[in-house]
């Protein structure tokens, strides 16, 4: 047999297990873990477990190919399912806190996912293996620690779509299926189901992320270790991933400065492909850059800045629009986690005067190349660009459909109307339109609501009512009255925009 067919070939480096401390925990019950990164666990052994589907380019990264694995099938099934795993291997799951929403959350950590140990492959490049879906931890609170086959292959689709769009993110190698059932309630409703339980193989470099750093924050389960922990946590980092670092005096402020940058490109490189997240988290958010956890995620289809993938995100908190914000929100409170290596305040002002800055040329820059637009002046680009972006904002169009129709048309073409008509197939329906910008108050209610928030704000907060979502209602109302009373024709806004964006474009 060909020495890459057997997992049991694949050379285990386990640098977390080597480098950081370790729990031992005496059982999987919820359990607040003081003074640990991980938690020794074992993945649950899964009856008649099934390869469904891989990843070639994924499998790569393990310097392994789909045509070697199916050579040997049945060790590798049982190995991508947590069954079966070599003498090297120690299985952990990670703890970790994190925001949630703008609200602490406390520790959460790895409730279904365990990491079964990283490698360095050929390209020296480092890979962490974590199997979703492979059973309880002490992280798992009161869930099963399963995952069903439905969110399974979002996920596996989805991480593997944004690689090839160059966009950084997780990667997904296998999904396993087992005969194992996991009683899952869809909708919310009432109505539980039974569906099949799988198992994802991930790899990252590391799956390390913001809520990492968070455990020894006030009220976290390392609180007061912060001296130690945080130091350590930060030089495994560096030492394994930002090597060229390691030996710099001002390494902590060089890898924070990083992290922000390829935040901010990473959240640029969503805005132009219309993905949502849905749950950006400060758990959720990679220390690498990485998109990571993909929950209820979503790609827009009719255009709307407003947009919720998240029907639990009732006020639009980690909207399309709101993303790069709550990005920016999450890099603070790391920057506050970091206080043992970093000066809060040094590294907030550097937040404050460059992210911002880094996100919008890197989004100018690729919606650029996406219009075909040959000028290098930024304030042109930025003018077409947000201009075009209004317009699919009123019309509702769909997003991908409308830039591959784009990239059909003749420019020199003078009939606006043809023009017109064949980016408005695109359009949403009216029914769409009305119901996006339909205000969840009247005029009347929102005028006692404003009342009650002047006189104890406190107590409307609580509620869920801040000075932002009145003021968003308040220009909802005004929006809504105008389009139903039709003082906007918003099919006349593409015209305007066609014939400036015209003109522009004869300028180069």
């Amino acid at each position: 047999m060909n020495s890459k067919q057997s997992f049991y070939n694949l050379n285990f480096i386990n640098s977390a297990i080597n480098k950081l401390p370790i729990q031992t925990p005496t059982t999987t019950n919820p359990q607040t873990v003081r003074g640990y990164f991980y938690s020794k666990v074992e993945p649950k052994i899964r009856p008649n477990p099934k390869i469904i589907i891989l990843s070639d380019p994924a499998l790569n990264l393990l310097d392994l190919t789909k045509e070697e694995i199916l050579k040997d099938q049945n060790s590798f099934t049982q190995f991508f399912c947590g069954n079966l795993l070599n003498e090297s291997q120690v299985p952990i799951a990670h703890c970790y806190c994190g925001h949630q929403f703008g609200s602490w959350a406390g520790q959460l950590g790895d409730g279904r996912a365990i990491s079964i140990g990283d490698i360095r492959n050929k390209k020296g490049q480092i890979i962490e293996l974590q199997l979703k879906g492979s059973g309880v931890t002490p992280y798992s609170r009161f869930a099963d620690g399963n995952a069903v086959l439905r969110s399974s292959i979002r996920e596996f689709l989805c991480s593997e779509f944004l690689y090839f769009l160059d966009i950084p993110t997780t990667r997904a190698a296998s999904i396993v299926q087992t005969d194992d059932l996991a009683q899952r309630d869809i909708y919310y409703n009432g109505n539980v189901i039974q569906e099949k339980c799988c198992i994802v193989l991930r790899l990252a470099p590391t799956f390390i992320r913001f809520g990492s750093f968070q455990i020894c924050d006030k009220g976290g389960p390392s609180e007061g270790l912060g001296d130690q922990m945080i130091p350590e946590l930060t030089d495994y980092v560096i030492d394994l991933f930002y090597e060229g670092l390691k030996d710099k005096e001002d390494k902590y402020r060089l890898f924070f400065e990083d992290i922000v940058k390829k935040t901010a490109i990473l959240v640029a490189k969503w805005q132009t492909v219309a993905f949502c997240h849905g749950v950006l988290n400060t758990d959720n958010m990679s220390i690498l850059g990485l998109t990571i956890d993909f929950g209820p995620f979503g790609f827009m289809e009719h255009f709307n800045k407003e947009h919720i993938c998240n029907h639990s995100d009732q006020d639009g908190y980690y909207s399309y629009e709101n993303q790069p914000k709550a990005c920016k929100w999450n890099l603070l409170r790391l920057a506050e986690s970091l206080k043992y290596v970093l000066d809060f305040g040094e590294s907030k002002k550097y937040i404050e005067e460059n992210f911002d800055v880094i996100l919008q040329e890197n989004y100018y820059n690729i919606m650029r190349e996406k219009l075909g637009i040959y000028s290098q002046n930024q304030e042109d680009c930025k003018r077409i660009v947000d201009q075009l972006i209004e317009v699919m904002h009123e019309l509702g169009l769909e997003y991908t459909n409308f830039f591959r129709k784009l990239s059909t048309v003749n420019i020199l073409n003078t009939d606006i109307e043809d023009i017109l008509n064949q980016f408005l197939l695109f359009k949403a329906p009216d029914n769409i339109l009305m119901d996006r910008i339909k205000p969840r108050f009247t005029q009347e209610m929102l005028e006692k609501i404003s009342e009650l928030y002047e006189s104890n704000p406190l107590d409307m907060q609580m509620r869920g009512f801040t000075i932002d979502i009145i003021e968003r209602e308040q220009q909802k109302i005004i929006k809504y009255n105008q389009y139903v009373e039709n003082q906007k024709d918003i099919q006349n806004n593409i015209v305007i925009y066609y014939i400036n964006g015209q003109n522009l474009i004869r300028k180069y």
